[in-house]
């Protein structure tokens, strides 16, 4: 099976108001934020659909060209350098200062070719695509509302709306000086004491001192709340031992590469980990977490369809990856651009067995929203 052509739309999808910002906090920029949908087209007939971010046409046209002659149901996605396409300079290296021995480098496919092969090659076999990833630990995978940085007023509004939709817990932006016990208390009145919080101030309280005494105010308050990346992420690990030492909240860290991972584990730097990578990338990691027994979540770009689809899958092939996720996208934006998403229901999605992702792209949907369209042919 021989891909053909490959066909692309960029969209921008806002989310819908509930995750938006309050406005005190600034205009948010959603409805201009641009994502890919892919369409690869093969000789049989069978379509895979991949996505990401940004524009990706230029990169698309570079990977064709190693591509268009590769027997994709006999090429690697492990090790895609040994499935022909060894000479790609479209390969996406770990950065080699990173790396302490040349061996660590780590060849991954650009994420929309990755997720577009998963559900091309699962197509083709007639499973899904967690099958190639290992099969499925989990039949549900938890799922977080997620929203930007918020008043206490909107945040309890927010949440009151989102726990409506099914929503069981929620992921919230935020940075130092936030009044965030208020926050938790109007979150609480409006959604009970069982609706977990995970504050993500994406590095914002920036040193151990800071950050203690937001996690000392807040644990005073009794209600579950994770602290995700309160550093800027990976800059001083140290600062992440010292913090999971004395915070009475437990500490989540996203990471992106197994060799990030490594570091974590040997320090025991984290109670949570929250991954952001491929999806090969995040099977591997997904592994050495659950042997080093920590539970984690699948993080993502608040993705579209395709994206979430696939980091859903991934999210089912690991043993420990329990923990709600944000792989919401499709469940907070103004369309999820197919014809179905998966049933969603009391926090979590439910995985059809259906052969590849299982998804059918809406056209009017996506012609509502697209910016542009073009074709490739290989």
């Amino acid at each position: 099976m021989r891909i053909t052509k490959i066909v692309g739309y960029e969209v921008a999808v806002p989310l819908k108001r509930i995750s938006y910002r309050s406005e005190i906090y600034g205009k948010p920029d959603w409805e201009s934020r641009i994502q890919s949908i892919i369409e690869m087209h093969t000789d049989e007939g069978h379509v895979g659909l991949g996505g990401g971010l940004g524009n990706v046409e230029g990169m698309l046209r570079t990977e064709l060209e190693f591509l268009k002659d590769v027997d994709v149901t006999h090429m690697s996605l492990a090790r895609p350098e040994c499935g022909g396409l060894r000479n790609n300079p479209f390969l996406a290296y770990e950065d080699p200062g990173r790396c302490k021995r040349p061996h660590e480098w780590e060849a991954r496919l650009p994420e929309p070719i990755e997720v577009a092969l998963y559900d091309l090659v699962g197509k083709r076999l007639g499973c899904p695509a967690h099958v190639l990833l290992g099969g499925a630990y989990h039949e549900r995978v938890p799922v977080d509302f997620w929203t930007d940085r918020k008043t206490p007023e909107d945040a309890g509004a927010s949440c009151a709306e989102a726990k409506r939709m099914g929503f069981r817990s929620v992921k919230m932006k935020c940075a130092l000086g936030d009044p965030m016990v208020e926050i938790v208390e109007a979150v609480r009145d409006a959604c009970g004491p069982d609706f977990p919080i995970t504050f993500d101030p994406n590095g914002r309280f920036y040193r151990p001192a800071e950050a203690l005494k937001v996690a000392n105010e807040l644990a005073r308050l009794d209600h579950p709340i994770i602290i995700e990346d309160p550093f800027p992420r990976m800059v001083n690990l140290d600062w992440h031992v010292y913090f999971r030492q004395k915070s009475p909240l437990p500490l989540a860290i996203h990471l992106h590469s197994p060799q990030q991972l490594v570091d974590v584990i040997k320090r025991e730097a984290c109670d949570y980990l929250n991954f952001g990578c491929g999806m090969k990338s995040a099977v591997e990691m997904g592994h050495m977490a659950s042997a080093a027994s920590i539970p984690m979540w699948h993080g993502s770009n608040l993705d579209l369809s395709m994206r979430a689809a696939s980091e859903v899958h991934v999210s089912a092939a690991i043993r420990l990856m329990v923990l709600p996720g944000d792989t919401g996208g499709p469940l907070i934006r103004e369309d999820d651009l197919v014809k179905e998403y998966y049933p969603f229901d009391e926090g979590y999605v439910t995985i059809p067995k259906k052969p590849g992702y299982g998804l059918e792209l809406d056209y009017d949907a996506i012609d509502r929203y697209c910016h542009r369209r073009y074709s490739i042919e290989a």
